[in-house]
């Protein structure tokens, strides 16, 4: 029969099981991965013209410098993911209108389709400034206009970061109106830009019962796509199209809860889309939908 342990042993025993509960924890030796650095995403503001006046937009120009590998996000993220915001301080009489977004790029994975950008992507923040002038009158040309912008977005690869940045610029006052930049000319002459639809030749959008139906002369651009953008409340499907006679026809699916509109006017909206690049051709479409999830008529 074995007598009781001395008590030294039994000590040494306990620390050998914790150590080896330890390194069981921990895994092999030399398998620790190391953490993934957090991706550098800057963003730099310029005006598109060399100042504002009444009755004259002013366009602020945001780009984002992203790292190599690593994306950011459109105004509808897809599956997963969150969208790029910018919000702009200024003085009391100018009016900041909705963030203008290119065309982003399709990013298809395991957790679904992901719409966004990557290395580089400027989205414009449209100003209007006070129709009467600034307050005050005497003295207008002299004074500078202190606008400051700020931006949140996830940047993402096989781990995603939260990213922020803050910047302040001043535009000088005029009293006539002032032209692009021909920097900014040039950009916004980009196919990426949406564009109306209503700006392509004989193509039109409708609602039939619970389709988006969109319809026109076929292009030689490549094939086509929709990305969706709907408001909340309005549930898109995947599209499908057909080609005859030289016109295509295409039929988005959606359903329209009218409980989570959330105040905002439903709409079945998106981008129709040609050829596969970011940079080629894309449009705006966007129609109304009433509460029985129908709308008659032209679309946008």
């Amino acid at each position: 029969m074995c007598g009781p342990m001395p008590r030294n042993s039994t000590i040494l025993l306990v620390l050998a099981t914790l150590v080896g509960l330890v390194l069981y924890a921990r895994g092999p030796v030399g398998t620790t991965e190391t953490p993934e650095p957090e991706p550098v995403v800057t963003m730099s503001v310029q005006s598109c013209s060399d100042g504002v006046g009444p009755g004259a937009w002013l366009l602020l120009a945001c780009t984002f410098e992203i790292p190599e590998g690593w994306h950011i996000y459109w105004k509808n993220p897809g599956e997963s993911g969150a969208a790029t915001s910018i919000r702009v301080q200024a003085p009391p009489g100018f009016v900041v209108k909705p963030v203008v977004f290119p065309r982003p790029q399709v990013f298809p994975g395991s957790a679904g389709v992901t719409y966004g950008y990557e290395k580089k992507v400027t989205l414009l923040v449209p100003i209007y400034p006070p129709p009467a002038g600034l307050p005050g009158g005497e003295g207008d040309e002299s004074r500078a206009i202190p606008l400051t912008v700020s931006a949140d977005w996830l940047v993402c690869r096989e781990k995603c970061f939260i990213g922020q940045a803050k910047e302040s610029i001043e535009v000088r006052w005029h009293d006539q109106m002032q032209p692009l930049l021909p920097w900014a000319r040039k950009m916004l002459a980009e196919p990426q830009w949406p564009r109306p639809l209503a700006e392509r030749p004989q193509t039109t959008s409708r609602i039939e019962g619970s389709l988006l139906v969109i319809e026109g002369p076929r292009t030689r651009s490549g094939e086509m796509g929709f990305l969706p953008d709907p408001t909340p409340g309005v549930d898109m499907g995947t599209p499908r199209s057909r080609i005859e006679d030289g016109r295509f026809r295409m039929e988005v699916p959606f359903t329209f809860r009218p409980q989570d509109t959330l105040g905002q006017a439903p709409l079945a909206r998106g981008l129709l889309i040609f050829g596969e690049k970011a940079t080629m051709p894309a449009y705006d479409v966007s129609v109304p939908v009433t509460s029985n999830g129908t709308t008659p008529g032209r679309g946008s």
